[in-house]
């Protein structure tokens, strides 16, 4: 099942580019359910980059994950049944975060010295 919605996402740029010509649109949408269910105070299931505190076995970054919206923001994370395989690519996803992470760090340490001399 996840894997079906996985891929019914991920076309459905490529449809919304064919007939539109740009994803313009989606993101507008996107944007208008989370304004609708922050400022309207409606419970409203969302993909979102939620921070995460050990779903999915991870902790202390923001992730796509579906989370419940409503005013103030991301009230709870949910958390779905992953396959095996699924969880293997959420965790080599949050590996790649965390190392660009690490890196923007650093760069902002190193920037940062460089500045004070």
């Amino acid at each position: 099942m996840l894997a079906k919605l996985t891929t019914i996402v991920h076309d459905k740029g490529g449809e919304i580019i064919s007939h539109k010509g740009a994803t313009f649109y989606g993101v507008a949408t996107s944007l208008t359910k989370i304004y609708q269910a922050i400022l309207g105070d409606q419970e409203i299931v969302l993909p979102v980059s939620a921070p995460l505190e050990g779903e999915y076995g991870i902790d202390g970054l923001y992730l796509g994950a579906p989370a419940v919206l409503a005013a103030g923001g991301i009230k709870t994370v949910l958390e779905m049944n992953l396959s095996a395989s699924e969880q293997r690519q959420m965790q080599a996803s949050a590996t790649a975060m965390q190392v660009i992470l690490s890196q923007v760090e650093e760069d902002i340490s190193y920037e940062v010295k460089s500045s004070a001399l």
